[in-house]
């Protein structure tokens, strides 16, 4: 179904009713049709027009009127709404422009549940230091080279495990945490070597 407006002499826009006979105005019901109307108005109607439609700033000259048409047909369109959508009233709408200032407030969103508060680094740590290292797991390899005689270099570890060097330091760190001691030093040969004793 088409919504069909009128505007009068005075700017009044009034939606017409399907039963409505008598029209004082010019019609349109499309943005096209405003365009048609406003281009055949005197100058400054069509700025009277937009500076009477609420929430809009008032403006001092048209320079575009394809947009001013354009704005002024969607807040029409958009004040006139809640009107043209009620079919239980067939009577004429009728609201000047400036005057329909009321909009259909907004339903509440509901509220999002609450997440579950996050760990803290240091739990995440010692929560994942805690468990006991597998058999066949990098780290268990890594204890085991670190508890032969002499312990393991830097480099071997790096060699055997595929890790970068600040990997195998900050397992290393994290050792103290589950219980075991280790020992850094600095071998015969100048080599970072680590050793639990």
């Amino acid at each position: 179904m088409t919504t069909t407006y009128v505007i009068d002499t005075d700017n009044n826009v009034t939606l017409l009713g399907p039963k409505d006979t008598e029209i004082n105005g010019e019609q349109f019901s499309s943005e096209a049709d405003l365009l048609a109307l406003a281009e055949k108005w005197p100058d400054g109607r069509l700025l009277e027009v937009r500076n009477s439609i609420p929430g809009l700033e008032p403006a001092t000259k048209i320079s575009n009127t394809k947009k001013v048409v354009n704005l002024v047909f969607r807040t029409i369109n958009q004040l006139m709404a809640p009107a043209a959508a009620s079919t239980a009233k067939p009577k004429k709408a009728k609201a000047k422009v400036a005057k329909a200032t009321t909009k259909e407030p907004k339903a509440a969103k509901p509220a999002k549940p609450a997440k579950p508060a996050k760990q803290s680094k240091s739990t995440k740590t010692k929560t994942k230091t805690e468990k006991p290292a597998h058999a066949d797991s990098k780290k268990a390899m890594v204890l085991g080279m670190m508890q032969r005689k002499g312990g393991a270099t830097l480099e071997e570890i790096c060699k055997v495990t595929g890790w970068q060097k600040h990997t195998v330091r900050g397992m290393v760190a994290t050792l103290p945490k589950s219980g075991v001691k280790a020992e850094s030093f600095k071998n015969g040969q100048g080599q970072r070597t680590y050793a639990i004793r």
